[in-house]
């Protein structure tokens, strides 16, 4: 018979997130109830590494006319790549010519977006884009241009596997369970979890120079939007040492959002290396 060794370490302490009203971006962890798992254990087993997936960070505005670019770029790559991307829409506070909302227009700025951005570092226009949050040369906030070559640079295998499922509950309230484990000794490093919300088919809008259609797309779809953070947008460190066979499992429960739509949303996980916010791996679910 195959036996297997687990040595099980308690984790004595839920990470709890403050409730306030005036945040926007940040969703908000709830007092975990006895049905929350927050644990970590390692497994004996023989586990094989997978592959790495990418993620691709479109730093966008409703305002810019040549945005609409970058988005048919983050399809093309996802549709020539499948699922190794992981595409996301960033739309930051702290540029308003470019992101501040249309009247009657969904508000698509999130805090969550700004603190990513003030750690990463700004682009010097629009549109930018993070590939993995990864500083090639000097700045991460690439142009359109340097996101295939960039992306090829990123793959490979990763030294964690990403395992995302959600539960219903009543009142709204909604269970994430995340699990990570790793196939590899990183105990040399320090890594972080972050979860995002995003959501596909806003429709609002959009400034372009797309001949026939400028200066404005008043029916533009906005897809993979960064909605809003669970805890903190940079993500919470990973509290035990990162050994081959670590297994975490940390569940957060929280109220939906009204104004989202829920069969258009997903949860996006990312393990983030706490040295300089790169990611380590990624994963999608979606919400429905």
């Amino acid at each position: 018979m195959h036996m297997r060794t687990i040595i099980l370490i308690s984790i004595c302490s839920v990470l709890l997130f403050g409730c306030k009203e005036e945040d926007h971006g940040i969703l908000n962890q709830k007092n975990a109830p006895a049905t929350l798992k927050d644990t970590t254990y390692i497994v004996l087993d023989n586990i094989p590494s997978v592959y790495k997936k990418i993620l691709i960070e479109d730093i966008t505005g409703v305002r810019c006319v040549n945005c609409p670019k970058a988005a048919e770029e983050s399809v093309r790559l996802k549709n020539k790549y499948g699922d190794t991307i992981v595409p996301m829409a960033i739309y930051i506070k702290s540029l308003p010519i470019y992101s501040d909302p249309w009247a009657g227009n969904a508000d698509l700025r999130t805090d969550a977006a700004e603190e990513i951005a003030n750690a990463i570092g700004m682009p010097v226009g629009l549109p930018g884009g993070y590939i993995d949050r990864f500083k090639f040369g000097s700045n991460a906030a690439l142009v359109i241009n340097q996101w295939e070559t960039s992306y090829k640079q990123r793959r490979g295998t990763s030294p964690v596997i990403i395992t995302l499922s959600f539960e219903n509950l009543a009142n709204n309230k909604i269970i994430l369970r995340t699990k990570l484990t790793y196939t590899e000794d990183k105990s040399n490093e320090s890594h972080k979890l972050a979860l995002y919300i995003i959501e596909n088919g806003i429709i609002g809008k959009q400034s372009t120079n797309e001949p026939g259609k400028s200066p404005y797309i008043e029916d533009y779809e906005f897809n993979h939007v960064l909605r809003g953070s669970i805890g903190n947008a940079l993500g919470s460190r990973l509290g035990e040492p990162l050994v081959k066979g670590r297994i975490f499992e940390k569940d957060f429960e929280f109220d939906w959002n009204k104004d989202w739509v829920r069969n258009s949303c997903s949860l996006v996980a990312v393990v983030l290396d706490e040295s300089d916010n790169s990611v380590i791996q990624v994963e999608e679910i979606p919400l429905h």
